[in-house]
């Protein structure tokens, strides 16, 4: 064997180490990667979990890979945005000017105590 074939060779070796290590955590990370399981108790209250729950009392309502969006399922509360919020821009404007105040401020009253459910 020449030197040029044990550079190439080497380089060959060198190369598949590192495919293996790029292969490895790759699986190490969908592995390792969280499930979030919300299952809804017998007396009405939700549960978020990192791991199965084989109870017959705690029944499964949706499972997710990402954290994002589990809270809102759990809040029975929870309620979407309405569709149109610019309807009100014209309302909220005036009522900043008229008490000198920032109409981030305004909206920001009405999205904590309505919201911006005008029959709340």
């Amino acid at each position: 064997m020449s030197i040029g074939d044990s550079i190439l060779t080497r380089s060959h070796y060198q190369f598949g180490m590192a495919l293996l290590v790029l292969v490895l955590f790759l699986w190490a990370q969908n592995a390792m990667a969280a499930k979030f399981f919300i299952y809804e108790l017998p007396d009405g209250s939700r549960v978020i979990s990192d791991h199965r729950i084989y109870k017959k009392t705690h029944k499964l309502i949706s499972k997710h890979r990402k954290a994002e969006g589990t809270g809102q399922l759990v809040s029975k509360r929870y309620k979407k945005r309405p569709v149109s919020l610019n309807k009100w821009d014209g309302l909220i404007n005036e009522v900043a000017q008229r008490h000198s105040v920032d109409v981030a401020l305004v909206k920001a009253v009405i999205h904590t105590e309505s919201y911006f459910n005008h029959k709340a």
